[in-house]
């Protein structure tokens, strides 16, 4: 709930500032000033409201992935001993000590605050999209018509994020096998 609440954010900011622009342009300046005032306040409010939100989503999302991790650890250990004994025979100990913390550290991390972070940006996506249909439609489709090329460029960078990230894994394996022995 607070990483959508906090994804509306920056939507809701948008709108604060053009109302501000909008401001300037009052022909009283008594009035004028109230507007300002009357922004800057609720600019004030969503900064607040930003900090209780990423905070709190921050303390769950870490909260929860710990305790997957610890669950995770404990489902790990329990399938390595059911193993049968020659199997540890033909295995690197310490690349598999290493593999446990590796492993689970990246589902803590997966399931942090990075999902917080991912289901705040879609939420700031659609709502930044709903608020761009409702002042301008037309700037927001041609807006749209860029995504499907953003989208794309996004998923040729994470495949070569994911090939580094496999050549880092085994050479820390490797590494953390080499000092566990």
């Amino acid at each position: 709930v607070s990483s959508v609440v906090s994804g509306a954010n920056q939507p809701a900011q948008l709108i604060i500032f053009g109302n501000l622009m909008d401001a300037f342009n009052e022909s009283s300046t008594a009035r004028a000033v109230r507007l300002v005032r009357f922004f800057a306040l609720m600019y004030m409010v969503c900064g607040v409201q930003q900090f209780v939100t990423v905070a709190t989503q921050a303390a769950a999302a870490t909260r929860v992935a710990a305790a997957q991790a610890r669950k995770l650890r404990g489902a790990y250990l329990g399938a390595l001993l059911r193993k049968r004994i020659g199997w540890f025979d033909v295995e690197d100990h310490g690349a598999i000590a290493a593999s446990i913390v590796e492993s689970t550290l990246a589902v803590q991390d997966g399931l942090g605050e990075k999902f917080a972070t991912g289901v705040q940006g879609v939420s700031a996506f659609a709502l930044g999209l709903a608020v761009g249909f409702w002042y301008v439609w037309q700037l927001t489709l041609v807006t749209m018509a860029v995504i499907p090329v953003c989208v794309c460029v996004l998923v040729l960078a994470s495949k070569a994020r994911e090939r580094a990230e496999a050549r880092a894994e085994a050479a820390r394996a490797t590494a953390a096998a080499t000092a566990l022995e």
